[in-house]
């Protein structure tokens, strides 16, 4: 029997201001979650022009490419995010630094210049959660040795 994907949806979500090229913004987002990217365009605060930049995937193919995230994180990351873990009403956020991920390179990143990751997951607990990335974790030392 196959095992269930531990989550169902990862939605990214970047702004792309009027001094950025939205389609390195785009690149960037689509390194995170590959596929489609939606824009809209929204008014900032003081009315400047603001792209919002959205992608995402539901079921196992989002189960996969938080794997993915997971996988590409690197160790230090990977610490802050085991011992920060929050999940909010079934809801795990992460921030991953912008520039960066237009490299292909993944870390997390409190700052304003992020893609902001939202991970849906079944009705689970911060330990199986916390589980489940040290299995996927360790998938990722199998293979690099």
């Amino acid at each position: 029997m196959q095992r269930p994907c531990p989550v169902r949806l990862i939605r990214a979500t970047a702004y792309c201001h009027s001094t950025e090229d939205c389609g390195k913004v785009a690149k960037a987002l689509r390194n995170v979650v590959p596929g489609e990217v939606r824009m809209d365009r929204i008014a900032g605060y003081y009315g400047n022009a603001i792209t919002a930049l959205y992608a995402e995937a539901e079921g196992c193919r989002a189960s996969e490419i938080f794997a993915n995230i997971i996988k590409l994180i690197d160790d230090l990351d990977f610490e802050i995010l085991l011992n920060e873990l929050t999940i909010y009403k079934n809801k795990l956020f992460i921030r991953l630094n912008k520039q960066k991920a237009l490299r292909g390179i993944l870390r997390l990143d409190s700052g304003d210049d992020v893609i902001h990751v939202e991970i849906r997951i079944p009705q689970a607990s911060a330990n199986s959660l916390i589980e489940e990335l040290r299995k996927l974790r360790g998938s990722r030392r199998n293979r690099q040795e």
